[in-house]
């Protein structure tokens, strides 16, 4: 259920969302006039390497604005003769109404507007709390077909300009696919830098897939679950029991460097985090290094089933 906002909430509302942007924020408005809150927040998003999308309507951005927004590394400007739509979307919160990127109507108009959150971020009671305001979650079916609507504006905009990250990759503005495309995008990027294993999106429940391969090596499954990496190991019960064991002789959470894991029983796989303490875990190191650290640690793991096991 959304939460209804008045010009007061708004206010509130829209500088939040954009700065608690992770990883990508897509603005959709039709007449800009940046004021000082909303820039701040822009500047915040942008530090955090924010991806920051903004379609405005066509001959609707004067030079000043212009040259204001281009001081964002990582803005994309795109421009539609028929943009009349307001939203503002960072992934997982979607405010929708009445209100333009326009000092003006921050301080002078009567506006209403409503914010969604994304099924995927609720508790157990279906509530998430944003802003100090708690919120009931939207289904997964609304926000598909919101994102598909912004998905086509963003296909048939022009564009302005456009970023560093997006000129050097292809321009897929992630938080607007599917869940299904999301993962299969993230099974493509994996299957690059594995190089012979291949992943695939294996559906976990509903909506929500994980990046698989299911052979990474004979009798083990490998999975990105939001942060970690699931090892699971096909074996027979009393296989795993020997296995298992034998490898709690010499279990220690942090026994691989850079790294922690869990493993507590037959009956669930390895978890595989990273240890963000450890040196190895730079800020500023690329993605395709990131990616070859994981891997790192996932052959480490492997290598120790091979050791206990023989194979």
């Amino acid at each position: 259920m959304p939460l209804f906002l008045n010009t007061q909430l708004l206010n509130q509302f829209i500088p939040e969302l954009i700065k608690s942007s992770e990883n990508e924020l897509v603005l959709i408005v039709p007449y800009v006039q940046i004021s000082k809150t909303i820039f701040k927040a822009l500047q915040v998003a942008n530090k955090n390497r924010v991806q920051i999308i903004l379609i405005y309507r066509e001959n609707k951005l004067n030079d000043r604005e212009k040259s204001k927004l281009l001081s964002l590394g990582n803005i994309s400007l795109l421009h539609h003769p028929h943009i009349h739509s307001k939203c503002y979307f960072n992934g997982d919160v979607l405010i929708i109404g009445s209100m333009n990127l326009y000092e003006y109507s921050e301080l002078n108009n009567r506006e209403m507007g409503s914010l969604f959150v994304h099924q995927e971020l609720g508790d157990s009671l279906g509530v998430y709390t944003f802003c100090d305001q708690e919120i009931e979650v939207d289904s997964s079916d609304f926000f598909n077909d919101a994102k598909r609507e912004m998905a086509a504006i963003v296909v048939s905009a022009s564009v302005e300009h456009i970023s560093r990250y997006y000129r050097e990759s292809k321009f897929d503005v992630t938080i607007l696919m599917s869940a299904y495309e999301q993962c299969q995008a993230l099974c493509d990027l994996f299957s690059r830098y594995f190089l012979n294993k291949k992943f695939s999106p294996q559906k976990i429940y509903g909506d929500v897939y994980n990046a698989t391969c299911l052979n990474y090596y004979d009798r083990i499954e490998v999975s990105w679950d939001d942060r970690r990496w699931i090892l699971t190991i096909n074996e027979p019960d009393s296989t795993l029991n020997e296995l298992f064991g034998e490898w709690k002789q010499t279990y220690e959470e942090y026994e691989f460097s850079g790294f922690k894991y869990y493993w507590n029983s037959i009956k669930e796989p390895i978890y595989l985090y990273a240890d963000w303490n450890h040196k190895m875990w730079e800020e500023d190191l690329e993605l395709s290094e990131k990616i070859q650290q994981w891997k790192t640690g996932i052959d480490q793991i492997i290598a120790k089933y091979r050791n206990i096991s023989k194979r």
